[in-house]
């Protein structure tokens, strides 16, 4: 659902900053409207804070665009050395660029400056930059002021995505573990699931505003990350037939992985919601440990194996567990 609003929200956003840009402008009598409402909509991005890095990113290199423009024409000033003005600023400005990928905008700042020849090249330009700094400041503004989200909340939202995808891949592989599924398709599953991590994990990182909802959201990406390497465990015991065959000889066995199942399902289904634990991390616990005990010491590898994958299934879930108690605290 949120997921859903995100167009109306940026939306909203870009709409007010491009129209309070060019009211400003036009009120303060300058000629380029049309730059500074471009900048309003360049920096308007998903969360309050990509906005505002973009816009002082977006600040800095027309400044210094700009300055690299006005300093071709004092150097090489008329109508004749134009060209050697637009190679140079180019040159220089792409260079940079090159390695700071954010200076592509300077560089065109730049160019339009080199191209001016006339005397009045400095006010031209002092017009564009202010053009410029006021659709961008509009534009961080606008996302701080409307429907405002920082990258922290993002993580925070994306993460318990995480944690429903999480929920839905612990009843796949027991589905497939009982022989209710076929295996099918899983592959892609865990590819979706580390993809969600890895967003998860960027938006943590990029978070500036409310950083301690990011860090929550990357620990709750690392602790799943766990999760996933005890599904993994499960997983590869999956693709041996025989482990089917041993499964679904022990009535009591498929029960008991079927409990843990539900278990685990509801535990992380819980925390995707925000309800808390509600006993189920008790019940995951409780399911696995009557499982482990019917899995004897002299019992098959495979089943040794499947016992392990769900000590550690256990293990990581409990730290989820303590992960998320704390953060309600």
């Amino acid at each position: 659902m949120r997921a859903a609003r995100d167009p109306l929200r940026i939306g909203s956003q870009a709409a007010v900053a491009a129209v309070v840009t060019f009211l400003v402008v036009r009120a303060c009598g300058l000629e380029y409207a049309s730059w500074g409402v471009i900048s309003a909509l360049f920096v308007t991005q998903e969360d309050a804070d990509a906005t505002l890095r973009t816009g002082l990113v977006r600040i800095a290199v027309t400044i210094l665009g700009t300055l690299a423009g006005l300093v071709s024409v004092y150097l090489l000033g008329g109508s004749d050395n134009v060209i050697w003005r637009i190679g140079a600023v180019v040159f220089i400005l792409y260079a940079v660029a090159e390695r700071f990928p954010a200076f592509g905008f300077g560089t065109m700042a730049g160019v339009i400056v080199a191209l001016d020849a006339d005397a009045t090249v400095l006010d031209g330009a002092l017009e564009r930059a202010i053009a410029i700094t006021v659709g961008t400041v509009a534009g961080v503004v606008a996302t701080l002021v409307i429907w405002p989200e920082s990258a922290g909340t993002r993580a925070l939202r994306s993460a318990r995505g995480l944690l429903s995808s999480g929920a839905d891949l612990v009843r796949a592989e027991f589905d497939i573990l009982l022989g209710r599924r076929n295996r099918r398709d899983l592959d892609a599953d865990h590819d979706r699931f580390l993809d969600d991590i890895g967003r998860v994990r960027v938006l943590g990182r990029s978070a500036h505003l409310k950083h301690g909802s990011a860090e929550q959201a990357r620990q709750m990406a690392d602790a799943m990350y766990r999760i996933w390497h005890s599904l993994v465990i499960i997983d590869r015991l999956c693709e041996q037939p025989n482990v089917g065959t041993l499964v679904r000889q022990d009535r009591g066995l498929c029960v008991s992985l079927a409990r843990v199942g539900k278990a685990g399902e509801a535990f992380l289904d819980a925390a995707a919601s925000g309800r808390g634990d509600d006993g189920h991390m008790a019940k995951l616990e409780a399911a696995i440990d009557t499982t482990r005990k019917r899995v004897p010491a002299d019992a098959a590898g495979e089943l040794l194996s499947l016992a392990f994958g769900l000590e550690e299934f256990k293990r990581t879930s409990r730290r989820l567990s303590e992960l998320l108690a704390a953060a309600g605290r």
